[in-house]
């Protein structure tokens, strides 16, 4: 009964989002996927996003005899979840 109650919850907070937050989510999954950690970008959006937990900050040391720092974002475990049950919900609408 908690598993049910736990994904309903996870349903609703992918609805709740708008479509820019959805589309940003995105972004940093196909990156997560595609190997281009972290995801880089200065938008106030995924700032806000991480307040809300659905990523965090991310660095990245290329060694090498000058290293180089990447910094950007990842996905947590709650962005994770809140873009894959969007994503379900979507293939549900279209079928």
């Amino acid at each position: 009964a908690q598993g049910a109650s736990e994904e309903g919850r996870r349903h609703e907070e992918a609805q709740g989002m708008n479509a820019r937050e959805l589309r940003t989510l995105g972004a940093m999954f196909a990156a997560e996927v595609e190997g281009r950690l972290p995801y880089q970008t200065k938008s106030k959006l995924v700032r806000k996003l991480a307040d809300e937990g659905y990523c965090e900050p991310m660095e990245i040391t290329l060694p090498g005899r000058f290293p180089v720092v990447l910094t950007g974002w990842r996905l947590t475990l709650r962005g994770h979840t809140t873009y894959c049950y969007n994503c379900a919900a979507d293939e549900k609408a279209e079928a």
